[in-house]
């Protein structure tokens, strides 16, 4: 006979740890509530009860190859059960992200080999050895040997549902006001099979290889029952805050670093991918990803970066004992791009208006004080009159200027799109300035045809204020040439024989910093910069030999 009767005692009490868990597996199932939390904890609960009726086939087989393949079949039961268990109390905290498919791979790996060890037992020893199965009237005994693989294989085992119950009963130490009740249900059904496990091992209910454990998961049921019933285990938890942080953070606008003890950034949501358009951000140096030599310990700092942007960040040291020794640090970064620049051009625009203006109306009082004297023979009524109005012209043109970059850079966004014909917008201001200056000589070398997506008045307007800064300065006689080449970036060079661009005012103008202007043409190389900034671009000043400057303005095709 393949079972026999009288049934044990034991297979009853399985059989019964079966019926409360599928019982309480059926009430979570029609649960309103449906999250991840809910789906493996029936995966959990489940297998539980598989394991639990699998266990009485070699208790009731009449026959020793059906006792064996009964007693496989629950070790089978069993490894899922505890792997099951390890996930759910990972996704029960909230991190289930760890879950690669890789990971769980691994996971799975050491358990699959000892599986195989242990159903192919009868052809080697590496398993189990000395295998005997003994029918009596009660009840079938299975006894066997573990070998080096099974002992490995349980012990895993026994590691994945201790650590599964470790990771619960540590969300009830940081949080015991808001999920004690919930994970008292959830330790009664973690630690009972360990409880098994270890009464199994002792000898106390020794029936050959026969593993009691399952007697002991109508214990765990009923833990799960109070956990689901009594303290709402299916519609809150740990893992529901987990994921509310986690929303909350990826939806920031602000870009979000956790960077560890190493300097390295171990987790970063979009807002931070976002602002550091540098690939992947994890598991790379902060330091150098910031281009910084040293990470601040703590405060609100700025990194700037050579493509002209500026971070703003609030570095906060991790430190939970508060002992001053840091785990790491969080960084919340946010790009100050725009507000510095504008910034800097309230700078640059009220040097302007305290220096220039004031000058040129000390210009014009000095000449407007030499119209009533009483030696009139000795001025010059026209010399007087065209000194005033030249000062009234540079005044004009600096407002000019100034009005210009407020309209065309007031948006401080993205520049809007659009194809601009290059070739054909450097021909026509090389035009209007040969007749606006016919003693300058203004060559160029462009391409037939050359197009970029960019903001055409903020480029005319770049190109319109280097021509005119190159004319003013190189003098009667003098030679501009404007040359262009493509590629992955389109390259605009200006250049003249001038007397060149004092180096103060240069490294001002590059670095963004503000300085005296002592005339009106330098206000128009702070016009570029922020033009050019302004079209995503770069610029730079060089000089040239023997004399004069070349000006190299660097655009996205």
């Amino acid at each position: 006979m393949l079972f026999q009767p009288p049934v044990s005692q034991l297979s009853i009490v399985f059989f019964i740890s079966a019926v409360l868990s599928l019982t309480v597996a059926g009430l979570a199932w029609r649960h309103p509530t449906r999250t991840d939390v809910t789906d493996w904890f029936l995966v959990v609960i489940t297998t539980d009860a598989a394991w639990a009726l699998l266990s009485i086939i070699p208790l009731e087989a009449g026959v020793a190859s059906v006792a064996f393949a009964g007693q496989v079949s629950s070790v089978a039961a069993s490894n899922v059960s505890a792997l099951a268990w390890f996930i759910f109390s990972l996704v029960y905290i909230g991190r289930k992200d760890v879950l690669t498919r890789r990971r769980l791979v691994l996971l799975t790996l050491p358990m699959v080999v000892s599986f195989i060890g242990f159903a192919t037992a009868p052809f080697h020893s590496l398993s189990i050895s000395d295998v005997t199965v003994t029918v009596r009237p009660t009840a079938t005994v299975l006894s066997y040997q573990l070998a080096p693989l099974s002992n490995l294989g349980a012990v895993y085992i026994l590691s994945l549902v201790t650590a599964g119950t470790g990771l619960i009963a540590w969300t009830a130490l940081t949080d015991p006001d808001l999920y004690a009740d919930q994970t008292v249900g959830l330790l009664v059904g973690g630690l009972t099979p360990i409880a098994g496990i270890a009464l199994t091992v002792s000898g106390v209910f020794e029936i050959g290889a026969t593993n009691i454990t399952p007697a002991t998961i109508w214990i765990a049921a009923i833990g799960y029952g109070y956990a689901i019933f009594g303290a709402d285990l299916l519609e809150t938890g740990p893992g529901v805050a987990a994921q509310g942080e986690d929303i909350a953070i990826e939806r920031l606008s602000e870009g979000f670093l956790v960077v560890d003890s190493r300097g390295v950034i171990i987790e970063a949501n979009t807002a931070a991918h976002e602002l550091i358009d540098d690939g992947p951000l994890t598991n790379q140096s902060l330091t150098s990803i910031l281009e910084i030599e040293e990470l601040p310990a703590s405060g609100q700092h700025r990194f700037r970066f050579d493509r002209g942007q500026i971070l703003e960040a609030q570095v906060t040291p991790i430190d939970p004992d508060d002992l001053g020794e840091n785990d790491g640090h969080v960084l919340t970064l946010r790009d100050v791009t725009a507000r510095e620049r504008r910034q800097e051009r309230l700078q640059v625009l009220n040097r302007v208006l305290r220096h220039n203006v004031r000058t040129e109306l000390d210009v014009v009082r000095a000449h407007a004080e030499q119209i009533p004297v009483e030696n009139t023979a000795q001025i010059s009524s026209a010399e007087v009159s065209t000194q005033i109005i030249d000062s009234v012209d540079t005044l004009l043109s600096t407002a000019e200027k100034a009005r210009t970059v407020e309209q065309l850079l007031a948006a401080d966004g993205e520049s809007p799109q659009e194809s601009v014909a290059l070739t054909s917008l450097l021909l026509d201001c090389a035009a209007t300035k040969r007749s606006a200056a016919e003693s300058t000589n203004i060559n160029t070398a462009l391409p037939t045809e050359c197009s970029i997506r960019s903001d055409q008045d903020v480029l005319h307007l770049v190109i319109n204020e280097l021509l005119d800064n190159a004319v003013q300065h190189t003098g009667d006689g003098a030679t501009v040439w404007i040359r262009v080449e493509g590629g992955d970036s389109v390259s605009i060079e200006i250049t003249d024989d001038g007397p060149g661009i004092p180096q103060q005012e240069r490294e001002a103008v590059l670095d963004g910093t503000e300085s005296e202007l002592g005339h009106a043409s330098h206000f128009g190389l702070w016009m570029v910069r922020w033009g050019v900034l302004y079209l995503g671009g770069d610029f730079s000043i060089r000089d040239r030999q023997p004399t004069g400057t070349a000006v190299e303005i660097t655009l996205p095709p």
